[in-house]
């Protein structure tokens, strides 16, 4: 199919040293993706990111936040030694070639960057480029108003089902105060592994669309 035929979003998610929007990046992962869940993986990026890159422009590291690390998973905590880490600029400069090519090869100056949570994985990209790139924000490859927030899109639509009764058909044991639980679960989600965690938000956000879908579809109708 021609690409300029396909709508492309770019789901993103980063790992890091703290909770600040000025952390220290260790991994950032990009993927490109489409409302019906397939990926284009010739226009993905997944890196480490060297902490001590990171230190030298200022971004911060918080002894909390390493703690927590050590408690996490061996296979989440394995992708730093399995992989090469590059230095923070050369990752940030990947990351926006790849924004670029994405515009390029489907014909799409708008695309669409997704990530899970509004105030945190953006916040901290900004401040980086900010840092790297002497404070210009035109080193942002991304206009400001097309990040979009997954769980705002999953919750929203999940509320927005519950009410009109979707799941009395599809699950009667869903709990509003659970919402995720109601999302089918996706084999090999390694959680705190950046590539692991998009592909694990692009899995949701298509789970929600179908539910949307099927919610609208005749047959659901002519069963109310």
């Amino acid at each position: 199919m021609d690409k300029k035929l396909k709508t492309p979003h770019i789901g993103i998610d980063i790992e890091t040293l703290s909770l600040r929007p000025t952390a220290c990046i260790t991994a950032i992962s990009a993927k490109t993706f489409f409302f019906d869940g397939t990926t284009d993986d010739e226009h993905s990026f997944d890196c480490c990111v060297d902490a001590t890159s990171c230190a030298m422009y200022g971004l911060t590291i918080e002894q909390k936040t390493v703690n927590w690390w050590a408690s996490q998973s061996e296979e989440a905590k394995r992708y730093f030694l399995d992989n090469e880490a590059l230095k923070l600029k050369d990752a940030l400069e990947k990351l926006a070639q790849l924004y670029h090519e994405v515009q390029e090869d489907y014909g799409c100056q708008r695309i669409l960057v997704w990530v899970q949570g509004s105030d945190y994985d953006i916040a901290v990209l900004r401040n980086a480029f900010r840092q790297v790139f002497d404070d210009d924000e035109r080193s942002i490859p991304w206009p400001h108003d097309c990040v979009r927030d997954a769980r705002t899109y999953i919750l929203s639509n999940l509320n927005f089902l519950n009410l009109r009764g979707f799941f009395r058909g599809f699950d009667p044991s869903y709990n509003p105060e659970r919402p995720y639980d109601i999302l089918p679960k996706r084999p090999g989600w390694v959680k705190h592994q950046a590539g692991s965690d998009v592909d694990q938000m692009v899995w949701n956000i298509k789970c929600v669309t179908d539910f949307m879908l099927e919610a609208f579809s005749p047959a659901f109708a002519a069963q109310q």
